[in-house]
């Protein structure tokens, strides 16, 4: 098992379940990638750049798309989720959805191309 399993396994089921689909989801929408813990928590690289990293806390789960850019630019489709400055919160029960994880990766992807 790699970070990202061995992240998840210490979690509650729903929890789980939750982070395993959105890091499905991530791992199908991205080139090969590596899996880092990074500030502590699990992260995504492409090559050597941090793509987005997760986390579970006591009542949310947060997707970091690692700056504020992304939330800024999608602050219309995240409107139904809070958001900080570089986070996305959600919960199991309002996970964040197949098609706004792929766009999150795919701008993500663009950003570090752009350098």
């Amino acid at each position: 098992m790699g970070v990202v399993g061995d992240y998840l396994k210490g979690l509650p089921a729903d929890q789980r379940e939750a982070l395993q689909k959105m890091c499905d989801v991530i791992v199908d929408a991205a080139p090969p990638l590596s899996e880092k813990t990074y500030y502590g928590v699990p992260n995504y690289f492409l090559g050597d750049d941090p793509l987005v990293a997760f986390v579970a806390a006591k009542n949310h789960l947060s997707l970091f798309p690692h700056g504020s850019q992304i939330i800024r630019e999608m602050s219309d489709e995240l409107e139904p989720f809070s958001t900080s400055k570089g986070t996305i919160r959600f919960t199991p029960e309002e996970p964040l959805p197949d098609e706004l994880i792929r766009k999150i990766v795919a701008r993500r992807i663009e950003i570090l191309a752009e350098g």
